[in-house]
């Protein structure tokens, strides 16, 4: 299925997303991670990944250098361009 998100709006299944300009979720009520959280389209993520593995950085990369595609199910989205 697909389903278009808008800003404000719970997210009723867990999803990857598949476009978006930019896009920033609330997840605190899953995580307790209370700042907003950066979502990308997968092929930017998995580029991003390759990026940083084929520069060798792999072992000093944090958790937030690659941004996720995956939105968590009971979370909100922030804002989505």
């Amino acid at each position: 299925d697909i389903i278009k998100l808008s800003g404000g709006m719970e997210i009723p299944a867990d999803l990857l997303v598949l476009e978006a300009h930019e896009m920033s979720t609330d997840e605190s009520a899953m995580t307790g991670e209370t700042d907003p959280i950066k979502k990308k389209i997968y092929r930017e993520c998995i580029a991003k990944r390759d990026e940083i593995i084929a520069a060798g950085n792999k072992p000093n990369a944090g958790h937030h250098d690659v941004y996720s595609p995956i939105l968590l199910s009971g979370t909100k989205v922030n804002k989505i361009i």
